[in-house]
């Protein structure tokens, strides 16, 4: 905290520097990341923002702490989430970082453009998202074949050597009509949203398509928009307001998921949205 009779931006440098001790630490300190991320991940609040003092150098104390976290990163095998509590903030970070032409350095021109263009698409409300399960992957959620290998273990059936579709059949011969709270038992451990969640629910697109059974991403578009969001197929859509259409069935309707061969070649019949 910065203390009366201390120059403020003397403090604010002092700060970076614990902060940067702090996040090299981390780094040196050979912690596996989990869900499989390549790197650990770690969560940095905005220091000195809320009680500590630095309104009269809040803009430099924020572009010090960025910089700070992007050196941090620059330098180990570590990713960090800066986490703004106040959306003024928040609005500060991104513009620094927006001002920064190192933010976009390990990405190739023609992707910069293609991002270009798809935000601006999301400006205008001209883009609806198509969601898979690689989405949930850094909330703790399992990948397509990483379900089927849970529903293998709890089961005792072996299937690498087929297609998912078919091993997906035999886990529904094996469970029965228990398939859907199978499914839902594996998935009962991720109660919070992912980095990914958050960032395309923030794009604010009223339209999307899921195949994931799971509700994180729902639970991040209600944060975004402020508002419910529909659930497809079964729940009344406001008038401009936002949906997600669940393909492959829902958490909440174990009977509606759909796993194995047999599923998709009856999908027109049963799940036709």
């Amino acid at each position: 905290m910065w203390r009366p009779g201390r120059p403020a931006c003397v403090a604010a440098q002092d700060l970076a520097a614990r902060l940067a001790g702090a996040l090299r630490e981390i780094a040196e300190a050979g912690l596996e990341p989990e869900h499989g991320r390549p790197h650990p991940l770690v969560a940095v609040p905005a220091l000195g923002t809320g009680g500590g003092g630095f309104d009269a150098v809040r803009g430099a104390l924020i572009d010090l702490l960025l910089q700070t976290c992007q050196d941090a990163v620059d330098g180990a095998p570590l990713d960090v989430a800066v986490v703004a509590k106040h959306p003024a903030d928040y609005s500060a970070f991104q513009e620094i970082r927006r001002r920064r032409p190192a933010a976009g350095r390990d990405v190739s021109p023609e992707l910069q453009d293609a991002a270009a263009e798809l935000a601006a698409r999301a400006r205008q409300g001209e883009l609806a998202l198509f969601l898979g399960a690689g989405v949930g992957i850094a909330a703790g959620l399992p990948s397509w074949d990483g379900l089927l290998r849970r529903l293998e273990r709890r089961t005792g059936v072996a299937a690498d050597d087929l297609a998912p579709l078919d091993r997906g059949e035999l886990l529904r011969r094996e469970l029965g009509g228990s398939v859907g709270e199978a499914v839902v038992s594996e998935l009962a451990g991720a109660g919070r949203y992912g980095l990914a969640h958050a960032a395309l629910a923030a794009l604010l697109c009223t339209e999307t398509v899921t195949t994931n059974y799971d509700a994180l991403y729902e639970l991040a578009a209600l944060d975004a928009f402020q508002r419910p969001v529909s659930v497809l197929p079964g729940a009344p859509v406001e008038p401009g307001g936002p949906w997600v259409l669940k393909m492959h069935g829902d958490v909440a309707h174990p009977e509606s998921i759909v796993l194995s061969r047999s599923d998709v070649v009856a999908y027109d019949a049963t799940h036709g949205p």
